[in-house]
């Protein structure tokens, strides 16, 4: 067999968007392995990987990254998307705006994750983005995201009250049984620990095997994961109240 056949057999594997996302999930490191590869790269990748375009599975591969705890990697991963996405010339029409947002849900994500200090500012991105959109529960979503960089870096008694502002806005759009209510009520009862200790404590799951809803793992944001928002509060300390001094 030569080199090109043992490639294409490598990749002849049938892998549709859904099977790398149940790798990304089950099997992080072997997602992280095969998307390393880029095999949407070459042409005897098949129909399967070029369905998609190469931005998407760069925020797959950035997923992945992250579910391994490689959120530096991760975050290279999503800038290519980016960089995809928007082209040379970075023009963000109508389209580049709609492929975008999925990317700027994970560009926003890992900000918070690895405690960036212009997380906020990501996070505006991303709300921007959704409200263009018209998508009010993504646009909530990057709220409340943008809550937790706040309550990081700014003021944890501000960034509470926005996301319980956010809370708010969600029951009224969504009913109170709704799986976002549940997981925007959880990121509140973390802040609320934060506060009151003056300190953060790990939640009973690893924050990074959880990945941020809307994204191209957890694409569904009227189905979040419970412990989604409380995994990112507890990363790090709430930032002092203004006036109260630095941070400790």
């Amino acid at each position: 067999m030569t080199a090109g056949e043992t490639g294409a057999a490598r990749f002849a594997e049938p892998l549709s968007l859904e099977a790398v996302r149940e790798r990304v999930w089950k099997e992080p490191a072997g997602a992280v392995l095969l998307l390393q590869r880029e095999p949407w790269q070459h042409e005897y990748a098949g129909g399967l990987w070029s369905a998609q375009p190469a931005a998407v599975w760069c925020t797959v591969l950035a997923e992945a990254y992250l579910r391994v705890d490689a959120a530096e990697a991760a975050f290279d991963a999503v800038d290519d998307a980016i960089d995809l996405v928007s082209g040379p010339a970075g023009a963000v029409t109508d389209d580049v705006r709609t492929a975008l947002v999925p990317v700027a849900a994970v560009w926003a994500d890992l900000g918070v994750y690895i405690g960036d200090e212009d997380a906020e500012a990501r996070c505006h991105v991303y709300a921007r983005l959704a409200e263009r959109v018209d998508d009010e529960r993504r646009l909530l979503l990057a709220g409340a995201i943008r809550a937790i960089a706040v309550y990081h870096h700014a003021d944890g008694e501000r960034g509470r009250r926005w996301l319980e502002r956010v809370l708010t806005r969600y029951q009224q759009i969504a009913g109170h049984t709704d799986a976002g209510i549940r997981m925007l009520t959880s990121g509140l009862a973390a802040m609320d620990d934060g506060l009151t200790r003056g300190e953060y404590r790990p939640g009973s799951r690893e924050a990074f095997r959880i990945p941020v809803p809307g994204g191209m793992v957890q694409p569904d944001v009227a189905a979040p994961p419970h412990h989604y928002l409380a995994s990112r509060v507890r990363l790090h300390r709430p930032y002092p109240a203004a006036g109260a001094g630095g941070r400790t």
